[in-house]
Order: structure tokens, then C-alpha cells, then sequence
């Protein structure tokens, strides 16, 4: 077994919660939504929940053996997967899932994720949804870059390698950035996510029996945290308010100690 630096398994253990705590974000809207007698037959979540946990679960198993390049496939197929469920739900929310394999087959076929432009965030404002989009095609050019061979990754590995950082010698600098890709990646795909399912599982999962937010390592996303102030209307939330409404902003202020851009 690998000797592995104190400083980088700190990181692997970020990158463990940040796995996990999508999982169980995940896992709730999944299990609350099928509250609808309907979801079962028509979410393609039902089905392809298991695909989330396959490849989170494996992100930190492959960093925890140093590899890294393959992480980077399995967060473009997540976000991917992400703007895919969340444009075909919105677009016919009730048909059953064979139905919807085969009327979007195209879309599903296509390594284009074009049709982000037709989703509806709702829970955002208008002026921070340009942003999310932009930053949503950000990542997946950046991931996309490993889905392939590409002049990008054939140059930081040759950099990698001048500099000793073979399989095995990373630094913790490597680990820590390839973190900021992963929190990057799964907010912005449980943002689709959470606008794929009915509003009544979001509020649950975002809004504890005593008003405050769910806490969970996605809460220092920007994007999250709006998603989070969209439920400030919950009666729960009245009596504390300031004080969520500031832990909340204080969380996304720290993200930037948190994660390198």
C-alpha cells in the first residue's frame, strides 16, 4: 500500500465528503420525489441514480491511488448526464421513461450539451442564471478535454512529468485543484438536478424541520446557496432568518480558502 503524505490524504478526505454529501443530496430528492406515484415510471432518475453512484464512488478511489486523468471522464459523464435528465424531464415531465428514451434519443446520442440553453433554472435569478450556464459549459470544456486525446492533456502531462509528478508523486497542490473541479462539477449538476424533480423534494432537503440549511459540502457553491435563499419563505425560517441568511453567504465567501480556482 502506497505511503501517502499526510497533507494529500487531508484532500482525499475532501474529496470523499464531497462525493458523499452529493450522494446523500442526490439520494433524498430521489426517494422524496417518489412521494409522486409517478416517478418510478417516469424520472429517469429511477434508473440512472445508480450511474451517479458509480462514478462518484469512484472518484476518490482512483485519486486515492493517484490517478486523476480518468476523474475528469467521470465528471463530464455526470454534468452530461445532469443537463440531459433535467432538459427531458422539463420537457415532457410525465411520460414513461421508454417513452422518453426513444422521443429524445437524438439529444441523448449527442456529446453536445447545447440544449442547457432550453433548461429553465428556476430557482435562480435571472441575472445569475448567464453565469451558471457559462460556468456549466466551462467545466464541461474543461473535462471534456480528458474525454478525448487533446492537445491540452497530451501538454500537462508532459508538464507533470518534467516536474517529477509522475503516477504516485503528486502534489497536494493537484489534489486540492482537482477538488475545485469536483465541487465545480457536482453543484452545478445537482443545480439541473434539483430543477428536474417537483419543488416540494427541493424545499425538503434545503429547509431542516427548524429552518436552517442543509449542511452538506455543496453549501459553499454560489449556486447552492441561491437555491437555498430561493426556501427563505418557509415559516420555519422567519424566527432566524438573519442568521441563516449570514451563515449561508459566509460559507460561499470561504469557499475560495476551501477550493483553488
Amino acid at each position: 500500500m502506497m505511503n501517502i503524505p499526510a497533507d494529500i490524504l487531508t484532500e482525499i478526505d475532501v474529496t470523499y465528503r464531497l462525493c458523499n454529501d452529493f450522494l446523500k443530496g442526490l439520494w433524498f430528492l430521489a426517494q422524496d420525489a417518489s412521494r409522486d406515484q409517478n416517478f418510478n415510471n417516469s424520472h429517469l432518475l429511477h434508473y440512472l441514480i445508480d450511474d451517479y453512484v458509480e462514478s462518484a464512488m469512484s472518484i476518490p478511489l482512483l485519486i486515492n491511488e493517484s490517478i486523476h486523468n480518468v476523474c475528469f471522464r467521470e465528471l463530464r459523464f455526470i454534468l452530461e448526464m445532469s443537463i440531459k435528465i433535467c432538459f427531458i424531464q422539463q420537457q415532457n415531465y410525465n411520460a414513461a421513461i421508454d417513452e422518453k428514451i426513444a422521443l429524445y434519443k437524438k439529444y441523448l446520442n449527442s456529446p453536445s450539451i447545447s440544449i442547457k440553453n432550453s433548461i429553465n433554472i428556476g430557482y435562480l435569478k435571472n441575472e445569475d442564471k448567464s453565469d451558471f450556464f457559462e460556468e456549466s459549459g466551462r467545466i464541461y470544456g474543461e473535462t471534456s478535454n480528458y474525454a478525448h486525446l487533446t492537445f491540452n492533456q497530451i501538454e500537462k502531462r508532459m508538464l507533470l512529468f518534467e516536474s517529477g509528478r509522475t503516477l504516485g508523486n503528486e502534489r497536494v497542490v493537484d489534489v486540492k485543484c482537482l477538488n475545485s473541479i469536483l465541487f465545480r462539477t457536482l453543484s452545478c449538476s445537482f443545480v439541473y438536478l434539483a430543477n428536474s424533480v417537483p419543488a416540494f423534494a427541493v424545499g425538503d432537503l434545503f429547509v431542516d424541520s427548524d429552518g436552517k440549511s442543509f449542511n452538506w459540502m455543496l453549501s459553499y457553491s454560489k449556486y447552492i446557496a441561491l437555491i437555498d435563499e430561493y426556501f427563505d419563505y418557509k415559516c420555519e425560517r422567519q424566527e432566524h432568518l438573519d442568521s441563516i441568511r449570514k451563515e449561508r453567504w459566509d460559507r460561499v465567501k470561504n469557499a475560495e480558502n476551501q477550493f483553488c480556482h
